[in-house]
């Protein structure tokens, strides 16, 4: 039975002096649940440690760990280095000779970040400073980026909400061990497996999409562009892309040439809207020369025709019908991920 002074005792074994975190494995404080797999247990586990130790304990399920972080007062040599996502596992080397300078008073974690379109991960050392010039000498040997906007307390704050996992390293780990390690901790393991999943981590590597719709319709379509940014598309939205003082036709025939896909909001309103019908005149003729895809969206009844000749005859979604707006965002984004 886990009793505070057992707690108090996996705290001290576990506390290092060169770290402010102290990471306790679900193992060490309850075998038998540990052995049966039953995670819920530690729930429990986890708000009797916090309440014993007076420190917010952070459990993760992925790596069977306790994180405990102590106020200290005693400064320390913190560095956070970033990890680029998409090619971290390249980086396994330049990881495994990092945590060998390490001192075992010290800690080497790995945060990563797996969700969607937030696709992130840092390496934080922290150490004694000691221990500063053996670090940097591995650090400008693998030319290694330091990232100063990242801190071990921001990133650890992120733990609660779970937006990040962490691998706490240990101090013999090999490399085939860190190698495993990383691979259990990133759901993707490269840039080319998030392009076949329809995710993008840089910005230059997200599609760009145009819309063309008319300002009467601009409440529907806002909600509906707001959504496929948040799925990682790059957007062109007038209101957001035409400058106060910006000539408008010019700014939205650089968009359109900028662009790889188009939606076309279709509605009696874009009848009688110049712009919109300017917009979707020159969309076709990106359309008629291969350099852009079209994706329309039938908002009414409207005559399609009456917006731009034969446009009945190119295959829309028709929202008039089916007016849901998560099935048309999910329409939208599996086109563009056809490519």
């Amino acid at each position: 039975m886990l009793t505070k002074e057992i707690i108090y005792d996996l705290y001290r074994k576990f506390s290092k002096s060169g770290t402010s975190i102290v990471v306790v494995p679900y193992r060490e404080i309850d075998e038998e649940a540990f052995n049966s797999e039953c995670w819920d247990a530690f729930e429990w586990h986890r708000w009797l440690f916090q309440d014993t130790v007076k420190l917010p304990v952070i459990r993760d399920d992925l790596t069977k760990n306790f994180f405990v972080k102590r106020d200290d007062k005693v400064n320390k040599l913190s560095v956070v280095i970033k990890i680029p996502y998409e090619y971290h596992n390249q980086y396994t080397d330049a990881i495994y000779e990092v945590n060998n300078v390490v001192s075992q008073d010290g800690c080497c974690m790995l945060f990563v970040n797996n969700m969607i379109y937030s696709f992130a991960s840092y390496l934080v050392i922290e150490d004694d400073y000691q221990n500063y010039e053996k670090i940097k000498a591995v650090i400008e040997k693998h030319q290694l980026e330091i990232d100063m906007t990242q801190t071990l307390n921001s990133l650890y704050s992120q733990l609660y909400s779970r937006a990040y996992n962490t691998i706490n390293f240990t101090s013999n780990c090999s490399k085939d061990q860190i190698l495993l390690q990383m691979t259990a901790v990133y759901a993707y393991k490269d840039k080319d497996e998030l392009a076949r999943s329809g995710y993008y981590v840089s910005e230059a590597d997200k599609p760009n999409v145009f819309i063309s719709y008319s300002h009467n319709d601009k409440i529907i379509v806002k909600d509906v562009k707001d959504r496929i940014v948040m799925c990682g598309l790059n957007v062109w939205f007038d209101e957001n892309c035409i400058a106060v003082g910006k000539h408008i036709v010019n700014e939205f025939m650089d968009g359109i040439t900028k662009s790889d896909y188009a939606i076309i909001f279709a509605s009696k309103s874009t009848v009688s809207s110049v712009y919109s019908k300017a917009e979707i005149q020159n969309l076709f003729v990106k359309v008629l020369n291969n350099e852009i895809k079209l994706f329309i969206v039938k908002l009414d009844d409207v005559d399609m025709n009456s917006i731009f000749p034969n446009l009945k005859n190119y295959k829309y979604y028709d929202f008039y019908q089916e007016h849901n707006i998560d099935k048309l965002v999910m329409s939208i984004v599996d086109f563009v991920k056809k490519k």
